[in-house]
C-alpha cells in the first residue's frame, strides 16, 4: 500500500497542466484527479491551485474562482495546512540509501551474474 502523501502526489503529477491526462485532453479525468488528491489532504492548497488553474484553462472562470476560494477559505498558518507537494523533493528520496544498495549489489565482488 503506498503512502498517503504518495497517492496525493501521483494524483497532482498524473493531471498537471502539462502532463498525460491534461494533454489528451481528458480535462474530466485530470478534474477528478486533482479532487481525489483534495479529499486525501483537505488542507492543501496544491490540488485546489491546479483545479483553479485547469478551470481557467478551459476558461470556466467561475469554477476557477470557486477553487481559489478554497484555498482563501484553509488555515493561515503553515502546520495545519499540511500539503504533501511542499516536501515531495524530501520525501521521494527517503530511502535512498535502501535504493542505492540495491542498485550498487549487483556490481559488489562475488555478485551472481
Amino acid at each position: 500500500m503506498r503512502p498517503l502523501w504518495l497517492a496525493c502526489c501521483l494524483c497532482l503529477v498524473a493531471a498537471g497542466v502539462d502532463a498525460p491526462l491534461a494533454m489528451a485532453g481528458q480535462h474530466d479525468a485530470a478534474r477528478d484527479a486533482y479532487e481525489r488528491a483534495a479529499a486525501l489532504y483537505p488542507m492543501a492548497q496544491s490540488p485546489l491551485l491546479a483545479l483553479s488553474e485547469l478551470a481557467r484553462r478551459q476558461g470556466n472562470r467561475p469554477a476557477a474562482l470557486r477553487a481559489l476560494q478554497r484555498v482563501f477559505d484553509l488555515p493561515s498558518t503553515e502546520p495545519e495546512r499540511s500539503d504533501p507537494w511542499w516536501r515531495y523533493h524530501v520525501e521521494q528520496a527517503r530511502n535512498v540509501d535502501e535504493l542505492l544498495e540495491e542498485l550498487r549489489r549487483p556490481f559488489q565482488p562475488g555478485a551472481a551474474p
